[in-house]
Order: C-alpha cells, then sequence, then structure tokens
C-alpha cells in the first residue's frame, strides 16, 4: 500500500490487532456491514493505491483517475476472526463498479502470506465481485 488517507473512522482499539486493506467499492456501506463481524474493532475509510507514495487524495483526485481506489482498512482480532473471514464479508459487502479503477475490488496485502491467503479465498470463488461468499 504506498498511499492511504484516513477519512472516518469508528470504535477504540483495545488489546493486540491485525489489519487489512481492501478496496470494496464505495467504502461507506462495505465499512459499516464490516464493523458488525464480530472481532472486527475499527473500520477506516478512504483511498489507496496511488502510485505516488506522497499523493494526498481526495474524492476529486480519485474520480479524475489518480490510480487511487476507495478503500476500507479493516482493524480486527484475529483470536475472534479470521483474516478469511473478514475477505469474505468484506466482498459480500462490497460494491464494485467493474471497468472502474476507483471502485475496483482489491486486496492490499501487507505481506506474502497475507496475498497467498487472499488469492486462496478468490480460487475457491469467494471474494469474487458479485457474487456472496
Amino acid at each position: 500500500m504506498r498511499s492511504f488517507l484516513l477519512l472516518a473512522g469508528a470504535h477504540a482499539l483495545v488489546g493486540p490487532q491485525k489489519t487489512a486493506t481492501l478496496g470494496l467499492g464505495c467504502f461507506w456501506e462495505p465499512s459499516e456491514t464490516l464493523l458488525k463481524l464480530d472481532g472486527v474493532v475499527d473500520t477506516r475509510c478512504g483511498y489507496a493505491g496511488a502510485a505516488f507514495p506522497d499523493a494526498k487524495p481526495d474524492y476529486n483526485s480519485v474520480c479524475g483517475g489518480d490510480g487511487n481506489v476507495e478503500a476500507v482498512q479493516v482493524t480486527y482480532d484475529d483470536a475472534v476472526v479470521s483474516y478469511e473471514a473478514v475477505l469474505d464479508a468484506a466482498f459480500a459487502a462490497s460494491k464494485p463498479v467493474l471497468g472502474s479503477r476507483q471502485y475496483a475490488p482489491i486486496v492490499f496485502a501487507s505481506h506474502g502470506d497475507e496475498a497467498a491467503r487472499a488469492a486462496a479465498r478468490v480460487g475457491r470463488g469467494r471474494g469474487r465481485p458479485g457474487r456472496r461468499a
């Protein structure tokens, strides 16, 4: 992930957590849906994915094609909910617009293991846009 502009957050952070950053189409509804998942302690909506790490994206620059997508950063307790369950819930709640970079469904994996786990989810038919897991 090269840039992430924080727009909004919810819930206090407690205990050790992990984060997942996901492009889910319009971010507000998926963010609210994910907050209802047991083990999710916080979500933050913003923009991620531009090629310029110092970019300060806003709605107009994203709409103008600056390379960012609308994203949700999910903080979760992996003792309560797995990364795979977060992915399943996230993509079930996603509102992607196919052919649109701004509203693209995408996983911003923070390391190789996360990328492999996300790819395995998609490979099993989970996490595909427009499909419910």
